[in-house]
């Protein structure tokens, strides 16, 4: 279902870029009036940074060989990224719904004067006109970025009329939102697809502490709705709550995606992640239903994190549980399956996702020793000549790598470790521990562990 409802999301980008094509921003004339404290303007931010760990590409700038390929990763957390990456890019195109509000709200606010609070004043079709001008243009750039099509470009100074438009203004200054702002955009689809249906919605307090927006693109083929809740707390901590309701018209395939991210706002810059996933798929050979749900939450800081997943595919049941470093790569990662000999209610009778397609993997534990947290460390075979603060160079690099026959992590004071195999299951103690730390791209460095400050490991 994934791979079709990507395929789908295509179509619906292409078409949600078609929708630029057709609108303009910015007003044909220029409204004269004055700046005032009652001046009605349209939120800036509507969504935060989406953390690290539920991106595609998980890791950062560093050395190849810590590396953890995707296909070690496990489907749950796969399924839970693919759905975030979709949203990123439906978190796009609704910022340049904004640019496009922006550019007509001074027009709309005019047209409406005299409407009466709690009322809804309608703006019917083609009474207010959009033009490609320099800052729209520039502004869709910023938000794409490479992504960005150059045949906008063509469009520099074109009119074209905007749907019906609705706006209202709320008297109570205490509830949630003083403003709700609604552009119907179905008919400048006409040349495109004239059954498609385009609305976006946004509403806003004054303050701009509370802010939700909404996009809904419905034609023959699916039907999308997508909203972006973004609130900041009075104990300065912001919250983004996203949903993602889609649904396959020729086939009923569905996906169901919520996600809701707390910024604690606090110094070690921790986020808690919430995540839901319902979706339905069609068997193509037997057109079975068949009902897959995803349950996340999870936490990440500077310091590290933690992700556990919740998962259930027809038959099929799973958990997962991952832990990262601060920069949002997987140091550990333990999976159960209702077909595999182990207890859901026992974390420690989980098995590693790695070993799982790399048998040969040991998980190792350590004692004492006196090593930092949320720092990576490299196990080389005891016969490694390693010295202090010693530069990773073209001469030395392949028989470094060569040498390296484990991982090791410490994160709050617990060391998780493992070996590539059992070759020095038995030599535990002579194994050379060193940690990495990057200059630049060119000026990689490994720091030697001192013997007295490496732990006793063990096997798990």
């Amino acid at each position: 279902m994934f791979k079709k409802r990507i395929m789908s999301k295509k179509v619906e980008i292409i078409m949600m870029f078609s929708i630029l094509i057709f609108l303009g921003c910015g007003t044909m004339f220029k409204d004269d009036e004055e700046e005032s404290s009652n001046k009605i303007t349209i939120p800036k931010a509507i969504s935060m940074k989406i953390p690290q760990i539920l991106k595609e590409n998980t890791t950062s700038q560093k050395v190849d060989f810590f590396k953890l390929e995707d296909e070690n990763i496990s489907e749950g957390y796969k399924q839970l990224k693919r759905s975030t990456h979709l949203t990123e890019v439906s978190q796009k195109f609704m910022k340049i719904n904004l640019l496009l509000a922006e550019q007509i709200i001074d027009k709309v606010v005019k047209k409406c004067r005299g409407t009466s609070l709690d009322t809804t004043c309608i703006i019917e079709k083609n009474s207010i006109f959009f033009i490609y001008d320099d800052k729209f243009i520039n502004g869709v750039h910023e938000i794409l970025g490479s992504a960005s099509n150059g045949n906008i470009e063509e469009e520099r100074g074109n009119i074209y009329p905007l749907g019906k438009i609705e706006f209202t203004q709320y008297s109570k200054k205490d509830s949630m939102y003083q403003y709700n702002l609604k552009i119907d955009s179905s008919s400048l689809m006409q040349t495109i697809d004239k059954d498609e249906i385009n609305i976006i919605k946004i509403q806003w307090s004054k303050d701009e502490s509370h802010i939700l927006t909404n996009m809904i693109t419905d034609n023959k083929n699916e039907i999308d709705d997508f909203s972006i809740g973004y609130f900041k707390k009075e104990n300065r901590e912001k919250e983004m709550t996203i949903r993602d309701n889609y649904r396959a018209k020729q086939t009923d395939e569905t996906e169901l995606f919520h996600l809701n991210i707390l910024d604690k706002n606090d110094t070690n810059e921790t986020f808690e992640i919430n995540a839901t996933i319902e979706s339905t798929d069609i068997n193509p050979d037997t057109q079975e239903i068949l009902k897959s749900e995803n349950s996340s939450f999870g936490q990440i800081s500077n310091q590290g994190g933690f992700l556990s997943i919740t998962s259930s595919y027809d038959i099929k049941f799973f958990k997962e549980y991952y832990l990262f470093d601060k920069n949002g790569n997987i140091i550990s990662s333990t999976y159960c399956e209702n077909s595999l000999t182990c207890d859901f209610n026992d974390p420690t009778t989980w098995q590693d996702i790695n070993s799982i397609t790399e048998n040969e993997s040991i998980k190792l534990q350590g004692t004492g020793g006196n090593l930092e947290n949320s720092v990576r460390y490299l196990l080389f075979k005891p016969s490694t000549r390693i010295k202090e603060n010693m530069k990773i160079t073209e001469e030395n690099q392949e028989a470094l790598f060569s040498s390296i026959v484990g991982e090791l992590y410490m994160y709050e004071n617990t060391v998780y470790a493992i070996l590539y195999s059992n070759e020095y299951i038995n030599q535990l103690d002579e194994l050379i521990i060193a940690s990495y730390y990057i200059e630049d791209v060119n000026n990689v460095y490994l720091k030697l562990v001192p013997k007295e400050d490496k732990p006793t490991l063990y096997v798990d």
